[in-house]
């Protein structure tokens, strides 16, 4: 199991296939009532049938102090979630609120709604190696530095301050 961690982790360094938060391109598709690919807060947010979204973001209220002192300007955050998955409806606009808290550009944030099979709509989608929603992937100056899947272990921001302060 090591080696093959390690020849996959070879094989991404020397191809250039790592995943890359700026390669995420696509238009997004609405199939009601879902949605898949590149979405933004916004459709989250103000669309009639995700009324979920706004009950989790004011319900949230995340401790942010440790993460206000911590110099965020280069992380990049992905989201890979199902508009259709009852852990993404809880965990996603809890990690929306934290990002905004933090004032994090939200062109730093990408949102990838993916289907029931967890396919994308975008070319690279295969190299994150999604197999459950969410995943929320951070990385700092194009590198990954953590995940959280399903759901946190702490909580959101505890374990988003863990990735970032182990990567200093």
């Amino acid at each position: 199991m090591i080696k093959s961690a390690k020849f996959i982790s070879l094989f991404f360094l020397f191809t250039g296939c790592a995943p890359n938060l700026n390669t995420l391109e696509g238009e997004y598709v609405f199939n009601d009532p879902y949605f898949f690919g590149i979405i933004d807060q916004d459709v989250l947010k103000n669309h009639q049938n995700y009324k979920w979204f706004d009950k989790q973001y004011s319900q949230y209220n995340p401790n942010i102090e440790k993460l206000s002192k911590t110099n965020l300007k280069d992380i990049d955050i992905a989201i890979f979630m199902g508009t259709w998955c009852h852990d993404s409806k809880r965990e996603v606009p809890r990690a929306i609120k934290l990002f905004n808290l933090l004032a994090l550009d939200n062109e730093r944030i990408k949102i990838v709604a993916l289907n029931k099979q967890k396919k994308g709509y975008f070319k690279n989608y295969k190299s994150f190696n999604i197999k459950r929603t969410p995943t929320i992937i951070f990385f700092k100056n194009g590198k990954e530095i953590g995940r959280i899947i399903e759901r946190p272990s702490r909580s959101i921001e505890e374990d988003f301050f863990q990735f970032v302060d182990k990567n200093k």
